[in-house]
């Protein structure tokens, strides 16, 4: 299994905190949990966070791999 761990900042919380982002103690954590016949990612953090392949974790890596990705079955948690 694959983690894959990245730190959060307040940068992420919206205007005029860009300028005075600062590094805190909370991180995105996605645990590569191994091939699937889909994309899924299995998170709570709501309805309004797509679990497919529309989710933006998703789409960043297939439009940034150099190869084709295998889809996976993802576990998210922040």
């Amino acid at each position: 299994m694959t983690v894959i761990k990245v730190p959060a900042t307040s940068a992420n919380l919206g205007s005029g905190f860009d300028s005075i982002g600062m590094a805190v103690a909370v991180y995105l954590e996605l645990e590569i949990l191994g091939p699937s016949e889909e994309w899924f990612i299995d998170h709570d953090m709501g309805e309004g966070i797509p679990s497919n392949d529309q989710n933006l974790i998703i789409q960043t890596a297939l439009q940034t791999s150099t190869e084709p990705l295998t889809p996976q079955r993802l576990k998210m948690t922040s």
